[in-house]
């Protein structure tokens, strides 16, 4: 495989991913890992039971999404709404000091 076809496919894998988290059926599965404890102990235990329903690649990203969006919590009042990559979430401002940014 080429690297171009290599990226190309984690493009894709990474695009199929987003659309399920942000779909209907992953809503009650997030709710539920909201609820649950995240830390990296519980690891083995969230992706066995979300891949009884889901394949490994969207247990993964359902747990992930999770994780941010707990973290996102510090920063953002609707975080439990909102879809975050990593990358994204360590570069963002948080409500507040945004807010009096943009009302200077």
């Amino acid at each position: 495989m080429q690297p171009a076809e290599a990226a190309s496919n984690a493009t894709q894998s990474e695009l199929a991913a987003l659309e399920f988290v942000l779909s209907p059926a992953a809503a009650p599965l997030l709710e539920e890992l909201a609820q649950a404890s995240l830390d990296e102990a519980h690891t083995l235990t969230l992706l066995t039971r979300l891949r009884r329903t889901v394949a490994p690649a969207l247990a993964t990203a359902l747990l992930t999404q999770a994780r941010l969006r707990r973290r996102a919590q510090v920063k953002f009042t609707a975080a439990a709404r909102m879809v975050f990559t990593a990358e994204a979430l360590e570069q963002a401002t948080a409500e507040t000091p945004a807010a009096q940014r943009g009302a200077a």
